[in-house]
């Protein structure tokens, strides 16, 4: 199954409130996000008992993993969101080309992503995961040569 955590908590409180100073000088506006396990998919948290948080960039990327690894019908309340693994892209004979366009299209539909300069996808047949990696503008600067892989034998 895919990781569906999606971007479910833009703009938490506390470090992430805009100043009016800040808005007036153009300063981007923080984006935090609940820390996922990119391993497990699994909540973080931190020694106080808090929920782990992800701030900025990285708070950006974890969104990008999610929206790529969440499956075409999986989020229950909303069976349109993800990209369709089952019917495309995990299938006998996968076209790179498509699988890169459907990526593409989930990358640069993140809050905070203004566009993709580059995308790389490979598969690992054996191992039975696809292995991409992405440049991306944002909001908040640039996210250069991140590498995710989806997928594998469990």
């Amino acid at each position: 199954m895919g990781s569906l955590a999606a971007g479910l908590a833009f703009g938490l409180g506390g470090d992430d409130v805009v100043t009016q100073a800040e808005a007036a000088a153009g300063t981007p506006q923080r984006v935090r996000n609940i820390y996922v396990d990119p391993e497990t998919g699994q909540l973080i948290l931190t020694p106080t008992g808090n929920l782990a948080m992800v701030a900025d960039l990285e708070a950006i990327a974890q969104a990008i993993d999610q929206a790529v690894n969440t499956y075409l019908g999986e989020w229950f309340l909303d069976e349109t969101i993800g990209l369709p693994w089952f019917q495309s892209i995990l299938v006998k004979n996968p076209d790179i080309a498509s699988i890169k366009a459907l990526i593409t299209a989930a990358i640069v539909g993140v809050q905070g992503v203004q566009g993709l300069t580059s995308l790389d996808a490979t598969f690992d047949r054996g191992a039975r995961t696809l292995q991409y990696t992405f440049t991306a503008t944002t909001d908040l600067g640039l996210l250069a040569n991140r590498t995710f892989t989806v997928g594998g034998v469990t």
